[in-house]
């Protein structure tokens, strides 16, 4: 007696030509997708640094006002202390209370924050201004070594000039973001 199902007595396989094609389209599809990948990953750890090191500024800003003290932000590689000179603030920074206003930290000055360095291949540069650290007033001002200051921080990566955020802070110590401005090297 003949099997009712219509199907047993075809071959549900693939043929080879029916695989390459199949490959050939799927390799063409990530030769595409790939390197846009790789810029739309870079790009999200530009924005990530950029975010996280815009929430410590205003961090600092904030805890200024509410202690009625100076803070200060300033670039570290080992968390504890300032790195002068440098203005890679890519490898880490901290945040603290300047009791005796010279940008850096000593051991009697309480550590309010520790920043971890930014994604690899992600810097983060600075005017000269903010070069050795940036420090907000009790009114919430901010101020470089030199004086009431604004400026600006740059976070870029490797894709070039038009792929980096920038931190711009105003004389009264508030951050504006703008992306596609930066000046990345």
């Amino acid at each position: 007696m003949p099997s009712k199902c219509s199907f047993l007595g075809r071959n549900s396989g693939l043929t080879l030509l029916e695989l390459i094609v199949t490959l050939t389209v799927v390799g063409i599809l990530l030769t595409i997708a790939v390197p846009n990948l790789n810029a739309l990953l870079q790009g999200q750890a530009t924005a990530t640094t950029a975010d996280r090191f815009a929430l410590m500024l205003a961090y600092a800003r904030q805890e200024a006002v509410t202690r009625c003290r100076r803070v200060v932000l300033c670039p570290s590689v080992d968390g504890e202390s300032c790195v002068t000179g440098s203005g890679r603030w890519e490898e880490g920074w901290i945040v603290f209370i300047d009791d005796d206003e010279d940008f850096t930290r000593a051991p009697t000055e309480e550590l309010l924050r520790v920043g971890n360095p930014g994604s690899v291949g992600t810097t983060l540069r600075t005017s000269a201004n903010f070069r050795d650290g940036l420090a907000y007033l009790p009114l919430g001002n901010s101020r470089g070594r030199t004086g009431l200051a604004t400026g600006t921080f740059r976070v870029c990566d490797s894709r070039g000039t038009d792929s980096g955020i920038s931190l711009i802070i105003a004389r009264g110590g508030r951050v504006r973001r703008d992306r596609g401005t930066s000046q990345c090297p």
